[in-house]
């Protein structure tokens, strides 16, 4: 849910590169706007660039390319991030 933060893996944060932090404070700004554990949410990821002046397209490649590695790692380390199968049409329509 948007604004809840989950508890950072035991390795966290990655090491980041000089001149990349902003990646890093991008990711833990957004890092709570997800849904049911999923990936952080697009549109969160574009409005953040927005209103941080990130407006060329290849800030914001560099942007949405970094915030998935990070999300990626994130969600794999993570012990309470969903695990198992992902979330196919034919499970959706079984859940709901």
């Amino acid at each position: 849910m948007a604004g809840e933060s989950e508890d950072p893996p035991a390795e966290w944060p990655p090491e980041i590169l000089p001149g990349h932090e902003e990646y890093l404070r991008a990711f833990n700004e957004l890092s709570g706007d997800r849904q049911m554990g999923g990936p952080i949410m697009f549109l969160s990821i574009e409005r953040w660039a927005e209103r941080n002046g990130l407006a060329s397209q290849d800030d914001f490649a560099g942007l949405l390319a970094a915030l998935s590695v990070l999300d990626e790692e994130w969600r794999r380390k993570s012990p309470n991030a969903p695990k198992g199968r992902p979330l196919s049409p034919e499970l959706f329509d079984a859940l709901f």
